[in-house]
C-alpha cells in the first residue's frame, strides 16, 4: 500500500511539472510550441498509465485556463469601465 501511494505521489509530481512547463508556453502565447509539446511529451503514449497522466494534465490545464480566462475577462471589463470614465471626464 505504501508503494502504491509513493508511486501515485511521484506521478502527481511529474504531472504537475509537465503542467507548469506547458502553461508557461501557453501564457507566453506560443500556441504552436504549446501544442507541439503537448503532443510529443513523454507521457503522451498509448500506455494506459501514461494516458491517465495525459487526462490529469488536461484537467489541470482546463482548470488553470478557466481561472485565468475569468481574470482576463474581469481585467478587460475593468479597463473598458476605466476608459469610459476617462472619456466622460475629458469630454466635460
Amino acid at each position: 500500500m505504501h508503494k502504491f501511494f509513493s508511486l501515485l505521489f511521484g506521478q502527481l509530481i511529474i504531472c504537475l511539472s509537465h503542467f507548469l512547463f506547458l502553461s508557461f508556453h501557453f501564457m507566453a502565447g506560443k500556441w504552436k510550441t504549446f501544442f507541439f509539446r503537448l503532443c510529443t511529451s513523454s507521457f503522451f503514449s498509448l500506455s494506459l498509465f501514461n494516458f491517465a497522466h495525459y487526462q490529469s494534465l488536461l484537467c489541470l490545464f482546463l482548470l488553470y485556463h478557466s481561472l485565468t480566462s475569468k481574470s482576463l475577462v474581469l481585467t478587460s471589463f475593468e479597463s473598458v469601465k476605466e476608459k469610459e470614465y476617462w472619456a466622460e471626464l475629458l469630454s466635460d
